[in-house]
């Protein structure tokens, strides 16, 4: 293994930590303001196992702390530290500030990357459902099982084992621990820490039913950057709403345009590094929803997605409430489970790609009718996920062929009714359509003027409306008895 680089900072006047206390409130007052280093020394630590960094953390002094990143490449050992304020621009080898300009992860070289587990505010299903897997790591390796061999180091975070000084009582949420893990990569490590977060959202270890993984408030590229991430998961982008100034509008569709295609072709945008290298390219590899207040544009997009307009009384409050208790209980998490079990099985007994392909082909002739050609298998996909899923439920006997038979028909039934109204909304996408719809009011307007096939102009009909415009102020009686002074002012539009 390559040598591992941390860095040390010591501080020159006081601690560099938090001061916990309690409020009057009974509350936990973290004051983090000694932990502002305006002078000091960092030095260069290489370390080549994980132990290692256990006991180097265990001999910081009040004064000092770690970061996980290195210094660059050509500074000595150990610098002085300033702010960027008084460095300002000071060109000295020994001098430098806390910036990722003079302190960085090494591309290609192994590092530790940090995992902060906090209890404050966690819900009590997910605590529970914590200690049912036997606390956090455990926990952590059940949704990233990948983490069972890699060596890390656990501790105490600073508001760990918290307590009352006259009753003896532990303050709740004071056992946060902090977990470094060892990543090929130390570069790699913010997309390590982006999978973890989505696995757990999406396998009922942090997400609520409230905050979804992802909003469109995100940059396209960070959004599919996650969607990339969340392999073959359902990944859920919150609040669709186009509002304010019209260039705000157009980049939001814009966005929605960029990773709603790259879903549906199954490619990301390529891109160049500084070096004219290519970059690595990410594109959705499951299956994506979004919430909104509107579709995005365009008829090539609206093709490649399933639209359901949800109405005021379409839900079931009552119904939605006893799905929000089982996904708390961790129920939904458990089913899905027990389904990728099933199909994980079937992969490794039979061709089940193929069966998946020609199932859904044949499907797809029910969403035929009326449909632009990329609905119908979009519908056929979610009909097929709604078919083996019913499989799974009658073959561990929570439902009867009978339900499973009704309940099949209605979601086949729904999702007709949506591709029908899909449609509908499609040809109000049609460019050819909004051509020829718009050039009665683009002539009207004088953008834009018809002639012959020849470029001459038509016989028989008004200049007016063909597009022609008068160099000066007349009466609309006036177009046919001086035609020699109208003119078109645009370009010419259908040869």
């Amino acid at each position: 293994m390559s040598e591992l680089q941390v860095t040390v900072f010591a501080k020159r006047d006081g601690p560099l930590t938090k001061r916990i206390s309690l409020g009057s409130d009974g509350k936990v007052i973290s004051d983090g303001s000694a932990c502002v280093m305006s002078r000091g020394r960092a030095r260069r630590v290489e370390l080549s196992s994980a132990q290692q960094l256990a006991d180097l953390i265990g001999s910081l002094g009040p004064q000092e702390a770690i970061t996980l990143g290195a210094l660059q490449e050509g500074l000595p050992d150990e610098v002085e530290v300033v702010t960027k304020h008084r460095l300002n621009g000071v060109s000295r080898p020994d001098l430098i500030a806390r910036s990722q300009e003079y302190i960085h992860f090494r591309p290609d070289e192994p590092a530790f990357t940090l995992i902060d587990y906090d209890t404050k505010g966690m819900p009590a299903a997910v605590r529970e459902r914590i200690r049912e897997l036997g606390g956090f790591w455990p926990a952590l390796m059940s949704v990233l099982p990948a983490l069972a061999g890699v060596a890390h180091v656990v501790r105490r975070s600073t508001s760990a084992g918290l307590f009352r000084t006259n009753t003896g009582e532990a303050i709740p949420g004071s056992d946060g621990v902090h977990v470094y893990v060892l990543v090929k990569d130390g570069k790699d490590g913010e997309r390590f820490l982006k999978a973890l977060r989505v696995a757990q959202a999406h396998w009922g270890m942090s997400w609520n039913g409230v905050h979804f993984p992802a909003n469109w408030s995100g940059t396209a590229n960070s959004i599919e950057k996650m969607a990339f991430l969340t392999k073959d998961s359902l990944f859920i982008i919150d609040d669709f709403a186009p509002s304010g100034p019209r260039h705000d509008v157009d980049a939001l569709h814009a966005k929605a345009a960029q990773v709603f295609r790259a879903a549906a072709n199954r490619g990301g945008r390529s891109r160049l590094s500084s070096d004219t290298t290519l970059r690595p390219t990410y594109y959705p590899r499951g299956l994506i929803g979004s919430s909104g207040e509107d579709v995005p544009r365009g008829l090539s997009i609206r093709a490649r997605l399933v639209i359901n307009q949800i109405g005021l009384n379409d839900i079931d409050p009552a119904k939605l409430r006893v799905l929000q208790n089982a996904a708390k209980a961790g129920v939904l998490a458990e089913a899905m489970a027990g389904y990728v079990q099933r199909i994980a099985a079937r992969a490794n007994t039979s061709n089940l790609g193929k069966e998946l392909d020609e199932t859904q082909t044949r499907l797809q002739q029910n969403f035929a009718e009326g449909a632009h050609r990329r609905t119908s298998p979009a519908a056929a996909s979610l009909l097929l996920g709604v078919k083996e899923f019913l499989d799974f439920a009658v073959e561990i006997g929570a439902i009867g062929d009978l339900e499973a038979d009704a309940l099949y028909s209605a979601a086949e039934q729904a999702l007709s009714r949506s591709a029908a109204a899909q449609a509908t909304e499609q040809a109000q996408e049609d460019p050819v359509d909004m051509f020829v719809e718009a050039i009665p009011s683009v002539l009207a307007s004088g953008r834009a003027h018809l002639t012959n096939k020849d470029g001459t102009e038509p016989e028989g009909t008004h200049l007016c409306s063909c597009g022609a415009r008068p160099p000066r102020p007349t009466r609309r009686t006036m177009c046919e008895r001086q035609r020699s002074i109208f003119r078109h002012k645009a370009a010419s539009v259908g040869w």
